[in-house]
């Protein structure tokens, strides 16, 4: 996706963050220049505040963005970073 100066007629790539509640069909969505951590981690704060609270599940589909490395002991961690924003909600 692209953003397009009116002005000065210049593109502009735009990642689109989505967060949804299955059940009631409720949708948040964001655009970002980018797809690093501290962007996607506050995606994640600005869907929680829009929700009004953070849900009990909560399903990624950018695994490499949410988990770590995978364990033979521990199968696949969630990302401390990740884990400490969402119990702040909790």
């Amino acid at each position: 996706m692209q953003l397009t100066d009116p002005i000065k007629r210049q593109h502009t790539s735009v990642s689109v963050f989505v967060a949804m509640l299955p059940c009631s069909g409720l949708v948040f969505a964001c655009g970002t220049l980018d797809e690093k951590m501290p962007t996607w981690l506050d995606c994640h704060r600005r869907a929680f505040e829009y929700l009004d609270g953070v849900p009990l599940v909560v399903v990624s589909d950018n695994a490499s963005m949410a988990s770590n490395r995978i364990s033979a002991a521990y199968g696949r961690g969630m990302r401390t970073r990740l884990a400490d924003r969402l119990s702040w909600y909790a």
